[in-house]
C-alpha cells in the first residue's frame, strides 16, 4: 500500500479492515491484561522471598491502570455502551470497509503512534451523543509510519487518494492518537512529533 498500490482491494481491503477493526474492539485491554501479568508475578516473587529479606526495605508497586481487564475502555461499544466482544471484529470491519480510505504522507518523518493506533476521531463542536459508536466518528486514524498514516472517513470530498499534506496536519493526527493512548506513545528517535501538541494533564 505504501508502496502506491492504493487504495486497497478486495481481500486486501477486507484483511486490513479486519485489522483495525480488532485494534478498535481491543482498546487499551492488552496493556491492562499485562499489568495485572506483572503484578501477579511480583505477588508470587515477593512471596518466595526468604523471611529474613522481607525487612530490606524492597517495595513492590504494581503499574497503576487505567482500564479494567476487560476491556472496559475499548473505543466500539454497542447500542447499550457494552464492550463488544472480539467475535464482533468480522461484522465490524464490514462497517469499514465501504468508507472513504485515505493514505496521507509527510515529507519527512512526523507522526507517532501508541498503545491504542486505532484512534477515531471527530471535529471538535460535533462530538457525539455515544461517543463510543463507530458510526457516530467522522473519522479512524491509523499510523502506518513516521510519514504515513491511514484514514478511514465516513465521507470524504476527495475521495480515495492519496494526499500530501504538511506540519499542521501532522500534528492534528498526532493529538488524535495521542489522545487515544493509555499509557504509551512511540515515535522514531530523532523526532518530536509532540513538539507545539498541546495534551490534556489526564
Amino acid at each position: 500500500m505504501l508502496a502506491g498500490a492504493f487504495p486497497p482491494r478486495g481481500e486486501d481491503r477486507a484483511l486490513l479492515a479486519l485489522f483495525v477493526a480488532v485494534r478498535l474492539l481491543l482498546g487499551h485491554a492488552p496493556r491492562a491484561v499485562g499489568q495485572q501479568v506483572v503484578a501477579a508475578l511480583a505477588e508470587v516473587v515477593v512471596a518466595k522471598l526468604p523471611e529474613e529479606d522481607e525487612d530490606e526495605g524492597l517495595v513492590v508497586v504494581a503499574p497503576p491502570t487505567r482500564a479494567e481487564p476487560d476491556g472496559t475502555d475499548a473505543a466500539v461499544r454497542d447500542e447499550e455502551g457494552r464492550r463488544l466482544p472480539l467475535s464482533a471484529a468480522p461484522e465490524l470491519a464490514r462497517v469499514l470497509i465501504p468508507r472513504t480510505w485515505q493514505l496521507v504522507r509527510f515529507p519527512e518523518p512526523r507522526l507517532l503512534t501508541g498503545d491504542t493506533p486505532a484512534a477515531p476521531w471527530s471535529p471538535s463542536g460535533a462530538a457525539p451523543s455515544n461517543p463510543t459508536r463507530l458510526g457516530a466518528f467522522a473519522e479512524v486514524r491509523v499510523p502506518l509510519d513516521p510519514r504515513h498514516a491511514l484514514i478511514l472517513a465516513r465521507s470524504a470530498q476527495l475521495g480515495e487518494v492519496i494526499r500530501d499534506l504538511g506540519d499542521r496536519h501532522a500534528s492534528a493526527l498526532n493529538r488524535t492518537v495521542a489522545d487515544a493512548a493509555g499509557t504509551w506513545m512511540y515515535y522514531h528517535p530523532g523526532t518530536d512529533p509532540l513538539g507545539g501538541v498541546a495534551l490534556d494533564p489526564t
